[in-house]
């Protein structure tokens, strides 16, 4: 059976802390604000999380 790994994507609403404890335990994560996405308002941002 093939597991898919996990991975998030963070909201600037997130604290920096829980994306750190993450990716420190070797879960992916991607911010909006990494991915140049951070102005988004809430609905078009969470399209750009689905895609």
């Amino acid at each position: 059976m093939d597991l898919m790994p996990i991975a998030f994507y963070m909201d600037h609403h997130v604290p920096r802390a829980i994306t750190l404890g993450l990716r420190l335990r070797g879960v992916e994560v991607l911010t909006a604000y990494e991915d140049g996405a951070g102005e988004l308002a809430d609905a078009a941002l969470l399209d750009r999380a689905s895609e």
